[in-house]
């Protein structure tokens, strides 16, 4: 009697068990609604289901500053025209691979001769070489000779210049300080004076704190 008991109480516990999980996990179905008869020998369709509205308008989206108007800045010192073409009505006289702005404006240019600046206001550019102490040509660089420029703080900008690359098979010691072409390449600074002169830092580019490390290094790029 004692072992019925406790089957019949196990059966109870299963099937209330059973039945609880059936309950919280069984899903609703739809029951469409049934076409009713109107009286005439016709039938009266069921009433289509309301659409959902979907979530409440938040309002128009905020798309911003117009991007098509001048900042708050103005348009600064150079002409406004979606076009300047710059020429040898201009003072260029070679056609420009690089082109930057530094803080005060100034547009410096580099064609693989010269190096070229534009103050603001300024109707023609000036033109400097090595006369002016930029170190390119015959001891400093391999033609193409000048790179790149980068504009930096107002009135100054870098130039980078182009050497070969050597390695080991060329001279025994490439890389070090003995590599004839170790001290061609690199890179000046260049600070512009009031009377239009410059004032020229070569900057030694080295690829360790060790002296006798010093290989030529050609200028691809500059951030």
């Amino acid at each position: 009697m004692q072992t019925v008991l406790e089957m019949r109480l196990g059966g109870v516990l299963v099937v209330a068990v059973v039945v609880g999980c059936k309950g919280a996990s069984e899903p609703t179905v739809y029951q469409p609604p049934v076409e009713q008869a109107d009286g005439g020998g016709g039938v009266v369709a069921p009433p289509a289901p309301t659409p959902d509205a979907g979530p409440p308008d938040a309002g128009p989206v905020d798309a911003g500053p117009d991007a098509h108007r001048i900042g708050g800045l103005g348009p600064g010192p150079f002409s406004m025209d979606p076009l300047v073409i710059y020429g040898s009505a201009q003072g260029l006289l070679e056609a420009p691979v690089s082109a930057s702005v530094d803080e005060a404006e100034n547009l410096w240019v580099v064609t693989q001769r010269a190096l070229y600046v534009l103050q603001p206001g300024a109707k023609t550019f000036r033109r400097y070489t090595p006369r002016d102490g930029l170190h390119y040509g015959s001891g400093y660089t391999d033609s193409p000779d000048i790179t790149w420029v980068e504009g930096g703080s107002a009135g100054e900008c870098f130039v980078g210049y182009f050497a070969r690359d050597t390695n080991s098979r060329m001279f025994p010691n490439a890389h070090l300080w003995s590599d004839p072409y170790a001290h061609m390449g690199k890179m000046d600074q260049v600070l512009l004076q009031s009377n239009g002169s410059l004032n020229v830092n070569r900057c030694v580019l080295r690829n360790a704190n060790d002296g006798h490390v010093d290989e030529a290094l050609a200028i691809t790029s500059i951030v």
